[in-house]
């Protein structure tokens, strides 16, 4: 059994990072530091309240952010992208890091892949999640959702997992894998009981020299990670049927966006990037018709990670909430 060798940081975005490093290209201090992570936090509750209609409601006031703040330092010093002295100032992969999120954007998943690399070099022990997430059966695994039952002991998870981690960095990595393509994971119900449902979306090669995607080096070996991808047609299939299942059997009719790519995502075994990707090519189709329009997410469809479950969102402030599918003819 492997056992967690050190406590992991208490974020699960890396857009924090994205602002840390922002923050410090030119000398900082641990206040404005503070100051930038705690206004991400308010955009992303700020991004909640607007998807689920709630935009005109008036946000409670920003908390200071104390512990997101010294768990983000802590992991970019440890993977060497900020040095800490009186001031933090980004390094030159600090820097480099730094300049693909202005260039790309942080939502551009080589950004995040560059911090999952950064990430895996800090806290080597986090690849050993993945990997065992990997050898499970069809790669998934049914985990219990640590919010809403009793708390489990890192020997628990142990039992279920084969690794030994605490419940809060678990779930602070399945986020993180999330984010970044890895895995794919819903709610389910089991026994009464709530669970995740995660699963693989990526292929793991060891010590393969002709496999794509990015490269992860633990001790002697090294790990070719590519996250899965689909062709049109088969996307396509998949999407039909999937939505023939949700609509039951009746084209033309309004089904919620994230119900359909939660659906078609655990069929083709794709995170939700990719799938929103070749979404939007559906949408000029010589097979389908594709219609969406824009809604606000009932509060009851807010389960999990509620930044996860967002639609795409078109012209700012609206949100693809309902999707209606038909056959050409």
């Amino acid at each position: 059994m492997t056992k967690q060798s050190t406590r992991l940081p208490r974020f699960s975005r890396f857009e924090y990072v994205s602002d840390l490093l922002d923050t410090a290209s030119e000398g900082t201090d641990w206040d404005t530091i503070e100051k930038s992570l705690t206004k991400r936090k308010y955009e992303f509750e700020r991004l909640k309240f607007s998807a689920t209609g709630k935009g005109k409601r008036v946000l409670p006031k920003p908390t200071k952010s104390k512990d997101l703040t010294n768990d983000c330092i802590s992991m970019a010093v440890k993977a060497g992208l900020i040095t800490k002295n009186d001031t933090y100032h980004t390094t030159e992969n600090g820097q480099r890091l730094c300049g693909i999120s202005k260039e790309f954007g942080m939502d551009d998943i080589h950004f995040k892949t560059d911090c999952l690399k950064m990430y895996f070099a800090a806290y080597p022990f986090a690849l050993d999640i993945l990997l065992a997430i990997s050898k499970k059966e069809k790669a998934e695994i049914d985990f219990p959702d640590t919010r809403n039952v009793e708390h489990l002991t890192s020997t628990d998870i142990e039992d279920i997992l084969g690794v030994k981690i605490d419940a809060v960095s678990m779930r602070n990595l399945r986020d993180i894998f999330d984010q970044c393509g890895l895995i794919n994971w819903k709610s389910i119900t089991l026994n009464d009981l709530p669970y995740w449902k995660i699963f693989l979306t990526c292929k793991i090669y060891s010590n393969h020299e002709d496999a794509t995607g990015f490269l992860v080096k633990k001790d002697d070996k090294t790990y070719h990670i590519v996250i899965n991808e689909s062709d049109s047609e088969s996307f396509e299939n998949a999407l039909w049927r999937e939505y023939m299942v949700l609509a039951e059997n009746n084209s033309d009719t309004p089904v919620y966006y994230w119900d359909l790519r939660g659906r078609v995502c655990e069929t083709v075994r794709l995170p939700d990037h990719i799938y929103d990707t070749y979404f939007k090519k559906a949408l000029s189709s010589d097979n389908l018709r594709i219609n969406w329009s824009a809604g606000a997410i009932p509060s009851g469809n807010t389960k999990g990670n509620l930044l996860k479950n967002l639609p795409p969102r078109q012209d700012n402030e609206f949100w693809m909430v309902y999707v209606s599918i038909s056959k050409r003819k």
